[in-house]
């Protein structure tokens, strides 16, 4: 709706392309959150992948369908509590456990000497040089922020402009709280494990499938106690990693649900429906990719690193750009904005099957670039209609404080 009206589409193409990348990419992403879903469930309580994965899919879809958008903000700030202090914690709780700062240092130099394992804040390629794609492809996550639907949705929904700044404070402290403790924890991690620190069944679990540290790490430090409280704390611990899940999951079904409704039934039907039909519309929505994305999870050999990794970057090369032409660019024109958005997406999925040289490169980075040059270059040869550059004008003056 927004880029329908900063750019008065009235031919509604740029509003199609939206709605098949966020379908498509929106399917992915959710699989991926059932899968960890699914891993989590049948590491922890040996609950098998497929009964998991059903369990997981109906809770999460289940809130989702009878709640709504509240639903999911409530249960998303309860969910988000948990994970916040649960991933600053175990990274604290490990240090202690190896000794404090200086026995952790030895638990590294131990790790480097047994293992030739050296950890550098930079990547390395074998022969001790910098590996720049891997560099770059690291710092291109970054990028992807710009164009997810799930987390633009969470500020379209403030109340007032004045709460935008607050709102992006405190954004901006979790994630740079949360992302590196969730490091720290991967790097610890390999230190408990490869250092002999937890049973060997455990070492096996971890070698198959490296997604299942954090559940290894909690498991292995509170495992043994007896101490009712521990066990309780445990059990928290773990609710954390279902909570980063549910609140991910939930919003992408609610996003793509509502897209589904407002975009293709509003779009396609021959009169204006009701907001009770277009409610209806959307709940069906929910369940429909729920089951989709289910299928897709059947596959427990799946990772879910690869499977946001390719999400992420392809909603941030398709939607990435255009948000920001559309925020900061002037003369951004209807045209270029869709030219923009299926070069994004597209370069992004075709990048992703192609390995080898420069096409190790994360595929977010030249996807986004593209997307970025044509925009410019078209809007250079489009028209911008002086209504869509006084609208533009007038948004400029209000005040964000």
């Amino acid at each position: 709706m927004y880029f329908e009206n900063r750019f008065e589409d009235k031919t509604h193409i740029l509003k199609s392309c939206f709605f098949l990348f966020i379908m498509f990419f929106f399917l992915i992403y959710t699989a991926s959150q059932f899968t960890a879903g699914a891993k989590l469930l049948e590491a922890t309580l040996g609950v098998p992948y497929v009964v998991g994965l059903i369990i997981g899919g109906v809770i999460i879809t289940g809130y989702t369908f009878t709640g709504g958008f509240k639903a999911v903000a409530w249960t998303d700030l309860i969910q988000g509590i948990i994970m916040f202090f649960a991933i600053i914690a175990i990274p604290i709780i490990i240090v202690c456990q190896m000794g404090g700062f200086e026995g952790t240092a030895i638990e590294f130099k131990g790790l480097e000497a047994a293992k030739n394992e050296v950890f550098s804040w930079l990547p390395k390629s074998a022969g001790g040089t910098i590996n720049i794609l891997l560099l770059v492809s690291s710092l291109g996550w970054g990028l992807g922020y710009f164009g997810q639907p799930h987390i633009l949705s969470r500020f379209m929904a403030i109340r007032s402009p004045k709460e935008v700044r607050p709102a992006r404070i405190i954004a901006m402290i979790w994630v740079i709280l949360t992302l590196g403790a969730a490091v720290l924890i991967g790097v610890l991690g390999k230190v408990y494990v490869e250092n002999g620190m937890v049973a060997q069944n455990y070492v096996e679990m971890v070698n198959g499938d490296s997604e299942k540290i954090f559940m290894v790490l909690i498991q292995t430090i509170f495992g043994g106690s007896k101490n009712i409280f521990m066990i309780i704390l445990s059990g928290v611990f773990l609710t954390a990693i279902l909570a980063a899940i549910m609140s991910t999951a939930d919003s992408q079904l609610l996003v793509t649900a509502s897209t589904f409704g407002e975009d293709l039934y509003r779009l396609f039907s021959k009169k204006k429906p009701s907001s009770d039909s277009l409610v209806r519309i959307s709940r069906y929505a929910v369940v429909v990719i729920a089951l989709i994305a289910i299928f897709i999870s059947l596959n427990r050999n799946s990772s879910v690193f690869e499977l946001v990794s390719m999400a992420w970057g392809g909603f941030g090369a398709a939607f990435g750009p255009c948000i920001l032409f559309s925020l900061y660019y002037r003369k951004t024109t209807a045209p270029a904005a869709i030219a923009g958005v299926l070069t994004g997406g597209i370069v992004d999925i075709i990048w992703y099957f192609l390995k080898g040289g420069i096409f190790n490169v994360y595929e977010l980075v030249p996807a986004f670039i593209i997307s970025c040059l044509v925009i410019f270059v078209v809007s250079q040869f489009t028209k911008c209609p002086e209504s869509v550059s006084k609208q533009y004008d007038e948004a400029q003056t209000i005040e964000i404080n």
